[in-house]
């Protein structure tokens, strides 16, 4: 079965932030200067939430792909 543009979309972004988390990459803080970044400083932007439902393959992708669970956990809609 062909992967749909969503499922797609949702792998590279559940991919992009694993490489995030495990590069330890960098972000500021205002009151620490740099520090690694952690779950809660990621945020996905959607073009549309009527696109993506709460139980839309974009959100099981992000579970089925990575470890994004702590992330999925904060998702508001």
């Amino acid at each position: 079965k062909a992967l749909e543009k969503e499922e797609i979309e949702a792998s590279y972004v559940a991919q992009r932030i694993e490489q995030l988390i495990s590069n330890k990459y960098q972000v500021k803080d205002k009151k620490l200067g740099f520090r690694d970044i952690t779950y809660k400083d990621i945020v996905i932007l959607l073009r549309t939430v009527d696109s993506f439902p709460p139980q839309s393959s974009f959100q099981h992708m992000l579970y089925a792909k990575s470890s994004v669970l702590s992330l999925l956990e904060h998702i508001q809609y």
